[in-house]
């Protein structure tokens, strides 16, 4: 079927002549038509020529000669419009180069609408003029000119504007909005909210020194009503996690001009925002969000979308930083697009020298693989490793004589699991054997009923226990009319660290509203002998990321092969079905490798470099204070620890404790990573410390946000840390 559409006629042709510089276009503005009509097409010239296209007649109007030159020198300065066309090209502002007179014309006639202006002490966002989607207003910013704040530009003025005026269509002050405070305050319009709404940035100005750009500071996002007046105040969050009904909130982008921003998720229910990290780049195509965020360990891509409403890590790579050691401005994506939805598809620039945005560099095309595929059965379950049911090898105390003692008799039960219909046990029988936290035996497992009727369920063998406390507990998951119950044997957070020797797995059991129990099996189709399906009584659980519910599916991560896994319950069948799956093996890597090195800087911090080779080498002293906010310097676990060390320090015996592995580490967002840092407080021995950790990206540089709880395990090994606890809940905003 072939596409029909129409040919404009000849516009314009000109004669080159020696000495007499060229005209060439400048600008191409585009209006999509309603229903079968075609829209249509302004294209402008350096000179000042403008021609109005139909792109369903072809027809051209043309300007009656040059009369709207734009700015710039082609041999010198880039070359930017001074017109400023509404979406449905029905209007159009002029700027002259004078910058302070405006026209309102009709590009079909080129006939004067409207003017206006502003005097010479009055300081201008240029270029400013930005009109809704609707084409019904437009504004401009503007400010006292002896007290501006400003980032200039070859062509243009970025001001941190003190006031805006809002115009309609035809060019008529509608309202003006003063921001009120100190003098520092400022502000700018960060996009249009809605046809009658904006979204405004305020902030505080830092006084730059010489040559230096003003920086902003106690930034906060507000939602103003030009109709009524009403401004409307929204708190910022530290995570996406707490936005319920998150929206994208589009920044202003007038001829990319300047980067004003990268997005805004925005929760208009509950008032609360969400900005992403600065520096970043952001896309929007049919199949969601995409996030580019660099950083100066390296840089990383993420996609969100409403359907999911959460950033999923998609690619990552090595640092990238200039020969200066400096993060430069983000590597901005050009002509995105999304192909098989499988790949991420864009254009960037090479770097050149020490500027990788540099005007006249190389231009890559590259891509980004979204997910890794699994395979699927033709049934659609997808087809897992045989790894996923290989047994590890683990440490088996209970086959090593001297390692193990018969357990005390249990006076009652070891596991429990409350459902809101009964209560689930698993008690020991004859021969259980003790290590430790960890036990070891056959176990019986009961339900009593909240009629108080007790029943059997079948005995698990050769079951290994790590107690956290005295009675482990069942993670308990509300569905309509029954519940889940999830069992982790082993619960012992202190052994998170200690890796593969010390596996964990996840059982699960369904009580109804019925009054019955029974447990669920893991089904799976299972590449090991063919492809097949197979169920398990138990998965290998990654124990470092949560199990969490997704609509009425459980997401969990499987064990060392890091794959996401989506489990669909099936109480007729008495199983959970493995019916999605994500590798998310590269993502963990780079985490990994974000929380060693972070590690090592808090290890540093702490004292403990002088036994200890750092892997990333010493930090000046200078320069690893800067990493840490004053929130985290001043934690009390951290400073706890931190004093102790120093004193023994002094006292000639310094502290031989070291890092451990970090646990618990997960990307809470693009621009925050949580972990837990786990130290040996007593060498060669064995003496746990845990400390929550949440890193921030600031400016480019991931930096020490805030410190948590500090806990330690139970034991006699380094005086006053026996089960010592501090708590200092981890706050992410």
């Amino acid at each position: 079927m072939g596409i029909r559409g129409a040919v404009a006629e000849r516009f314009w042709s000109q004669t080159l002549q020696d000495g007499k510089e060229a005209d060439f276009l400048t600008g191409l503005h585009v209006a999509q038509g309603k229903g079968s009509a075609g829209g249509k097409v302004l294209l402008t010239s350096f000179k000042g020529r403008t021609w109005l296209i139909d792109r369903t007649s072809g027809q051209v109007q043309a300007s009656a000669g040059a009369a709207y030159p734009a700015f710039g020198d082609p041999g010198s300065s880039p070359v930017r419009e001074l017109l400023f066309p509404s979406p449905d090209l029905g209007r159009m502002v002029y700027q002259p180069k004078s910058g302070r007179e405006f026209q309102v014309l009709d590009p079909a006639g080129g006939k004067t609408i409207g003017s206006f202006g502003f005097g010479e002490a009055t300081a201008l966002m240029d270029p400013g003029i930005s009109w809704n989607a609707e084409s019904t207003r437009f504004y401009q910013e503007f400010g006292d000119a002896s007290r501006a704040f400003a980032a200039s530009s070859d062509t243009g003025l970025n001001l941190y504007a003190q006031s805006v005026r809002f115009y309609n269509r035809n060019g008529k002050p509608e309202r003006t909005f003063t921001l009120r405070g100190p003098t520092d305050a400022r502000m700018n319009v960060y996009g249009w909210a809605s046809e009658h709404e904006v979204w405004l940035e305020t902030f505080r100005v830092s006084t730059p020194k010489p040559d230096d750009q003003p920086k902003k500071r106690n930034i906060a996002y507000k939602r103003y009503d030009i109709q009524t007046g009403v401004l409307t105040d929204y708190r910022t969050v530290g995570s996406p996690e707490d936005l319920k009904q998150p929206e994208i909130v589009q920044p202003y982008d007038q001829l990319a001009a300047f980067i004003r921003g990268t997005i805004l998720l925005a929760d208009n229910k509950s008032r609360t925002i969400w900005p992403a990290p600065n520096p970043a780049s952001a896309i929007e195509t049919e199949q969601g969000l995409y996030l580019h965020v660099p950083s100066d360990v390296g840089d990383a891509l993420y996609r969100w979308t409403k359907e999911k409403p959460d950033w999923r890590w998609l690619d990552g790579r090595t640092v990238v930083s200039n020969q200066s050691g400096e993060i430069g401005p983000a590597w901005r994506f050009d002509a995105p697009i999304v192909h098989q939805d499988r790949w991420l598809v864009y254009v960037e620039p090479d770097p050149v020298g020490d500027d990788r945005m540099k005007a006249g560099s190389d231009r890559t095309i590259r891509y980004a693989k979204l997910a890794e595929r699994i395979k699927q059965t033709a049934g659609g379950l997808p087809i897992l490793p045989p790894s996923i049911s290989d047994a590890p090898e683990q440490h088996e105390w209970w086959k090593m004589d001297g390692y193990y003692k018969p357990a005390e008799k249990a006076t009652g039960a070891r596991v429990q699991g409350k459902s809101r219909y009964g209560t689930i046990r698993l008690k020991p029988l004859a021969g259980e054997l003790e290590y430790g936290r960890q036990y070891y035996g056959d176990y019986a497992v009961s339900f009593q009923a909240k009629t108080g009727a007790v029943s059997e369920l079948p005995a698990i063998q050769g079951l290994r226990l790590e107690q956290e406390s005295g009675v482990s507990r069942m993670e308990r998951i509300e569905f309509d009319g029954w519940d889940l119950l999830l069992f982790r044997p082993q619960q012992y957070r202190f052994s998170k660290e200690l890796g593969p020797h010390y596996p964990r797995y996840l059982r699960a059991y369904a009580v109804t509203r019925e009054g019955e129990a029974f447990p669920l099996v893991f089904r799976y189709a299972d590449s090991a002998r063919g492809v097949g399906e197979r169920s398990l009584a138990e998965l290998p659980l990654d124990d470092n990321q949560p199990v969490r519910l997704q609509g009425d599916a459980i997401v969990m991560t499987a064990g060392k092969d890091r794959l996401e896994l989506t489990l669909q319950p099936n109480l007729a069948g008495r199983e959970l079905v493995v019916t999605g799956a994500t590798d998310r093996k590269r993502e963990s890597e780079q985490l990994r490798q974000l929380a060693e090195r972070y590690t090592e800087l808090i290890e540093q911090a702490l004292g403990l470099d002088e036994y200890v080779d750092l892997p990333g080498g010493r930090t000046e002293a200078n320069k690893l204070l800067a990493l840490f906010s004053e929130e985290a310097w001043t934690n009390p676990g951290f400073q706890r620890m931190k004093g102790d060390f120093d004193e023994q320090r002094a006292s000639g015996h310094p502290s031989r404790s070291f890092s451990w592995p970090p646990i618990d580490i997960r990307s809470v967002s693009p621009d925050t990573v949580r972990f837990t840092m786990t130290l040996n407080l007593f060498y060669a021995i064995g003496h746990a410390a845990h400390l929550e950790v949440a890193l921030k990206l600031e400016d480019g540089v991931w930096k020490i946000h805030v410190l948590g709880t500090l806990a330690t395990e139970k034991g006699e090994g380094v005086p006053g840390y026996d089960g010592l606890v501090i708590e200092d809940p981890l706050r992410l905003e």
